[in-house]
């Protein structure tokens, strides 16, 4: 017969295995060419996938792989060490605020196993010129947060990662791009009540 210290000492360990089957989580993988002829041509899809077992409202950060904003997503690294300069645009986001006011588009909804996949224009957010041509590395931003059901407040998750893709980058490392205002606005994806866009 099974002392009352045993069967406390079971009791916990379920219910901290249902805890953890139970955790949130997420995965971020990276693909796109091994070789990339032109930055113009430089595309990274970034796959999200919820491999949890409870369905996920992920708020499409314009600061992360959901978003195809072209801030600073990605962590590049050339072989040699050197990394190329970042041309794109830095917002102001407060999770707690877009998730407050609820819209539609400042959401993607992931039910367990389901994945999403967001291509990413690179020559959009940076310039290949001073770190030169040669193989890359690229890691994504890991940092996701998803809309506790219960309170509505945002919770934090990291994603795993298993690896960084690698491609080699030749031909022009850099394009022609317009100037970007303080405060600009992107028309469709989000409003200046989810996020400011600042000046490079």
């Amino acid at each position: 017969m099974f002392s009352a210290f045993f069967r406390s000492t079971l009791v916990a360990l379920v219910a901290s295995a249902v805890a953890v089957s139970a955790a949130p989580g997420l995965q971020l993988a990276l693909s796109g060419a091994d070789k990339v002829d032109g930055l113009n041509n430089l595309k990274i899809i970034a796959t999200v996938t919820n491999t949890g077992d409870e369905t996920l409202k992920v708020l499409n950060d314009p600061r992360g792989p959901l978003s195809q904003m072209p801030t600073e997503t990605f962590a590049i690294s050339h072989d040699s060490g050197a990394v190329p300069a970042f041309t794109g645009v830095r917002v102001k986001y407060v999770p707690s605020v877009a998730a407050k006011v609820g819209k539609e588009d400042a959401f993607t909804i992931l039910a367990p196993g389901e994945s999403i996949n967001v291509e990413h224009d690179l020559s959009a957010a940076y310039n290949f010129t001073s770190s030169g041509a040669g193989q890359y590395s690229f890691a994504a931003v890991n940092r996701f947060h998803f809309v506790d059901p219960e309170t509505g407040a945002p919770v934090e998750l990291y994603a795993d990662q298993p690896d960084a893709h690698v491609a080699s980058v030749s031909g022009p490392l850099s394009i022609a791009r317009r100037s970007v205002t303080k405060r600009e606005t992107y028309t469709g994806m989000y409003t200046k009540q989810y996020y400011e866009t600042l000046q490079s």
